[in-house]
Protein backbone atom coordinates (compact mmCIF):
# COMPACT_ATOMS: atom_id res chain seq x y z
CA UNK A 1 0.00 0.00 0.00
CA UNK A 2 1.52 3.59 -0.66
CA UNK A 3 0.43 7.20 -0.11
CA UNK A 4 -0.66 9.32 -3.36
CA UNK A 5 -1.98 12.41 -3.78
CA UNK A 6 -5.70 11.50 -4.09
CA UNK A 7 -5.43 9.76 -0.64
CA UNK A 8 -4.37 6.00 -0.01
CA UNK A 9 -3.64 3.22 -2.38
CA UNK A 10 -4.58 -0.25 -1.58
CA UNK A 11 -3.10 -2.91 -4.01
CA UNK A 12 -3.63 -6.33 -4.70
CA UNK A 13 -3.11 -8.96 -7.37
CA UNK A 14 -5.74 -11.68 -8.29
CA UNK A 15 -5.50 -14.48 -11.09
CA UNK A 16 -7.05 -13.15 -14.16
CA UNK A 17 -9.07 -16.42 -15.39
CA UNK A 18 -11.91 -16.60 -12.92
CA UNK A 19 -12.09 -13.24 -11.48
CA UNK A 20 -15.94 -12.12 -11.85
CA UNK A 21 -16.62 -8.16 -11.76
CA UNK A 22 -20.27 -9.35 -10.06
CA UNK A 23 -18.94 -10.64 -7.27
CA UNK A 24 -16.15 -7.67 -6.26
CA UNK A 25 -19.27 -5.61 -6.27
CA UNK A 26 -21.42 -8.02 -4.30
CA UNK A 27 -18.95 -7.52 -1.81
CA UNK A 28 -19.26 -3.43 -1.79
CA UNK A 29 -22.93 -3.89 -1.55
CA UNK A 30 -22.85 -5.86 1.69
CA UNK A 31 -20.50 -2.60 3.21
CA UNK A 32 -23.09 -0.08 1.53
CA UNK A 33 -26.33 -1.62 0.83
CA UNK A 34 -27.42 2.05 -1.12
CA UNK A 35 -24.21 1.63 -3.14
CA UNK A 36 -24.06 3.43 -6.58
CA UNK A 37 -21.63 2.78 -9.39
CA UNK A 38 -19.83 5.49 -11.70
CA UNK A 39 -17.47 4.12 -14.83
CA UNK A 40 -14.72 6.38 -14.72
CA UNK A 41 -15.60 7.39 -18.57
CA UNK A 42 -19.47 8.22 -17.86
CA UNK A 43 -21.09 10.64 -16.28
CA UNK A 44 -24.45 8.66 -15.14
CA UNK A 45 -24.69 6.69 -11.69
CA UNK A 46 -26.23 3.13 -11.90
CA UNK A 47 -27.24 1.16 -8.57
CA UNK A 48 -24.94 -1.06 -7.85
CA UNK A 49 -27.60 -3.83 -6.99
CA UNK A 50 -28.50 -3.91 -10.15
CA UNK A 51 -25.17 -3.85 -12.11
CA UNK A 52 -24.40 -7.12 -11.35
CA UNK A 53 -25.82 -9.37 -13.86
CA UNK A 54 -25.17 -6.89 -16.97
CA UNK A 55 -20.78 -6.65 -15.68
CA UNK A 56 -20.80 -10.06 -16.14
CA UNK A 57 -22.22 -9.92 -19.59
CA UNK A 58 -19.33 -7.59 -21.19
CA UNK A 59 -15.50 -8.31 -21.40
CA UNK A 60 -13.39 -7.35 -18.63
CA UNK A 61 -11.76 -4.12 -20.20
CA UNK A 62 -7.76 -3.86 -20.10
CA UNK A 63 -8.35 -1.33 -17.76
CA UNK A 64 -11.68 -1.04 -15.89
CA UNK A 65 -11.25 2.20 -13.86
CA UNK A 66 -14.37 3.04 -12.21
CA UNK A 67 -16.00 4.87 -8.41
CA UNK A 68 -18.45 3.51 -5.98
CA UNK A 69 -19.77 6.08 -4.02
CA UNK A 70 -21.86 4.84 -0.41
CA UNK A 71 -25.32 6.64 -1.84
CA UNK A 72 -26.83 8.51 -4.41
CA UNK A 73 -26.63 11.06 -2.11
CA UNK A 74 -22.38 10.71 -1.95
CA UNK A 75 -22.57 10.58 -5.41
CA UNK A 76 -24.12 13.59 -5.77
CA UNK A 77 -22.09 15.43 -3.40
CA UNK A 78 -18.72 14.35 -4.38
CA UNK A 79 -19.90 15.49 -7.95
CA UNK A 80 -21.03 19.10 -7.25
CA UNK A 81 -18.47 19.67 -3.93
CA UNK A 82 -15.68 17.47 -4.66
CA UNK A 83 -13.78 16.16 -1.20
CA UNK A 84 -14.93 17.46 1.96
CA UNK A 85 -14.12 16.22 5.26
CA UNK A 86 -18.25 14.85 5.42
CA UNK A 87 -16.94 13.40 2.08
CA UNK A 88 -14.74 11.24 3.61
CA UNK A 89 -14.28 7.89 2.39
CA UNK A 90 -17.85 8.05 1.20
CA UNK A 91 -16.23 7.23 -2.48
CA UNK A 92 -13.96 4.79 -3.45
CA UNK A 93 -11.45 4.46 -6.56
CA UNK A 94 -10.98 1.31 -8.14
CA UNK A 95 -8.67 0.65 -10.97
CA UNK A 96 -8.60 -3.64 -12.28
CA UNK A 97 -5.89 -3.61 -14.87
CA UNK A 98 -3.52 -6.30 -16.12
CA UNK A 99 0.82 -6.45 -15.00
CA UNK A 100 3.24 -8.23 -16.91
CA UNK A 101 3.17 -11.40 -15.09
CA UNK A 102 1.03 -13.66 -16.69
CA UNK A 103 -2.72 -14.22 -16.15
CA UNK A 104 -2.89 -11.80 -13.98
CA UNK A 105 -4.73 -9.02 -12.64
CA UNK A 106 -3.61 -5.92 -10.53
CA UNK A 107 -6.31 -4.00 -8.17
CA UNK A 108 -6.19 -0.92 -6.63
CA UNK A 109 -8.27 0.39 -4.02
CA UNK A 110 -8.02 4.36 -3.86
CA UNK A 111 -9.07 5.94 0.07
CA UNK A 112 -9.57 8.94 1.37
CA UNK A 113 -8.11 7.99 4.95
CA UNK A 114 -7.11 4.86 6.04
CA UNK A 115 -9.26 4.14 8.75
CA UNK A 116 -10.54 0.63 10.31
CA UNK A 117 -13.52 0.20 8.07
CA UNK A 118 -11.79 1.02 4.75
CA UNK A 119 -9.17 -1.46 6.32
CA UNK A 120 -12.07 -3.61 6.86
CA UNK A 121 -13.45 -3.71 3.54
CA UNK A 122 -9.78 -3.91 2.07
CA UNK A 123 -9.44 -7.61 3.53
CA UNK A 124 -12.70 -8.43 2.48
CA UNK A 125 -12.83 -7.74 -1.08
CA UNK A 126 -9.03 -9.35 -0.83
CA UNK A 127 -10.11 -12.49 0.25
CA UNK A 128 -13.53 -12.81 -2.12
CA UNK A 129 -11.42 -12.02 -4.84
CA UNK A 130 -8.78 -14.74 -3.96
CA UNK A 131 -11.78 -17.35 -3.28
CA UNK A 132 -13.73 -16.45 -5.82
CA UNK A 133 -10.42 -16.94 -8.36
CA UNK A 134 -9.60 -20.13 -6.48
CA UNK A 135 -10.65 -23.71 -8.05
CA UNK A 136 -11.86 -24.78 -5.59
CA UNK A 137 -14.44 -22.09 -5.61
CA UNK A 138 -15.14 -22.40 -9.02
CA UNK A 139 -19.16 -21.95 -9.11
CA UNK A 140 -19.10 -20.76 -12.27
CA UNK A 141 -17.88 -23.86 -13.99
CA UNK A 142 -20.37 -25.88 -11.77
CA UNK A 143 -23.32 -23.78 -12.87
CA UNK A 144 -22.11 -24.18 -16.44
CA UNK A 145 -21.89 -27.76 -16.25
CA UNK A 146 -25.64 -28.16 -15.33
CA UNK A 147 -26.70 -25.65 -17.79
CA UNK A 148 -27.40 -23.06 -15.64
CA UNK A 149 -27.41 -18.97 -16.84
CA UNK A 150 -27.05 -17.80 -13.35
CA UNK A 151 -23.77 -16.02 -12.59
CA UNK A 152 -21.51 -16.90 -9.93
CA UNK A 153 -22.39 -13.50 -8.05
CA UNK A 154 -26.30 -14.21 -8.64
CA UNK A 155 -25.82 -18.27 -7.57
CA UNK A 156 -24.23 -16.88 -4.15
CA UNK A 157 -27.13 -13.98 -3.48
CA UNK A 158 -29.64 -17.28 -3.93
CA UNK A 159 -27.84 -19.44 -1.54
CA UNK A 160 -27.84 -16.28 0.89
CA UNK A 161 -31.62 -15.80 0.36
CA UNK A 162 -32.43 -19.38 0.87
CA UNK A 163 -30.32 -19.95 4.03
CA UNK A 164 -31.63 -16.33 5.96
CA UNK A 165 -35.25 -17.74 4.60
CA UNK A 166 -35.00 -21.58 5.75
CA UNK A 167 -31.95 -21.23 8.57
CA UNK A 168 -31.38 -17.67 9.38
CA UNK A 169 -29.15 -18.64 12.63
CA UNK A 170 -27.24 -21.44 10.38
CA UNK A 171 -23.67 -21.52 11.42
CA UNK A 172 -21.07 -23.80 9.37
CA UNK A 173 -20.76 -26.15 11.99
CA UNK A 174 -24.34 -26.35 12.24
CA UNK A 175 -24.56 -27.56 8.48
CA UNK A 176 -22.27 -30.14 8.99
CA UNK A 177 -23.90 -31.30 11.77
CA UNK A 178 -27.44 -31.62 10.68
CA UNK A 179 -27.45 -33.58 7.54
CA UNK A 180 -30.80 -34.04 7.48
CA UNK A 181 -31.66 -30.04 7.23
CA UNK A 182 -28.82 -29.86 4.50
CA UNK A 183 -30.04 -32.22 2.50
CA UNK A 184 -33.66 -30.16 2.35
CA UNK A 185 -31.55 -26.98 2.22
CA UNK A 186 -29.76 -28.35 -0.97
CA UNK A 187 -32.81 -29.04 -2.40
CA UNK A 188 -34.44 -26.11 -1.75
CA UNK A 189 -31.54 -24.03 -3.38
CA UNK A 190 -31.58 -26.39 -6.56
CA UNK A 191 -35.63 -25.70 -6.91
CA UNK A 192 -34.92 -21.96 -6.53
CA UNK A 193 -31.82 -21.96 -9.20
CA UNK A 194 -33.84 -24.76 -11.44
CA UNK A 195 -31.02 -26.77 -12.19
CA UNK A 196 -29.77 -30.35 -10.66
CA UNK A 197 -26.67 -29.01 -8.83
CA UNK A 198 -24.93 -31.67 -6.51
CA UNK A 199 -25.12 -31.29 -3.02
CA UNK A 200 -20.96 -30.25 -2.44
CA UNK A 201 -21.13 -27.34 -4.42
CA UNK A 202 -24.08 -25.89 -3.10
CA UNK A 203 -22.45 -26.50 0.39
CA UNK A 204 -19.07 -25.39 -0.18
CA UNK A 205 -20.84 -21.53 -1.20
CA UNK A 206 -22.34 -21.71 2.48
CA UNK A 207 -18.58 -22.78 3.56
CA UNK A 208 -17.40 -19.27 1.23
CA UNK A 209 -20.09 -17.14 2.43
CA UNK A 210 -18.79 -17.86 5.94
CA UNK A 211 -15.50 -17.50 5.33
CA UNK A 212 -16.51 -13.75 4.23
CA UNK A 213 -18.68 -13.09 6.92
CA UNK A 214 -16.12 -14.08 9.33
CA UNK A 215 -13.56 -12.07 8.29
CA UNK A 216 -16.27 -9.10 8.34
CA UNK A 217 -16.93 -9.82 11.83
CA UNK A 218 -13.18 -9.90 13.10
Amino acid sequence: MSTSIGGVDLVWTVPRPGFQRAVFLDVLLQQWPRAVYQDANEETFTSVESLGARLEEEPLPEVWSFFVYESEQAARSWNEEGWSPENTNRMLHFIVQGVPEPDTLQVTMVVDALDDSMLELYYLLKLSTELSTSRWFDFGRALEAVQSPLSQSEFLRIVNEVRRALYPRWQLEELICSPHDATQFCTAVRKRIGADLPDRIIVKAIYYRTMIARRKSK
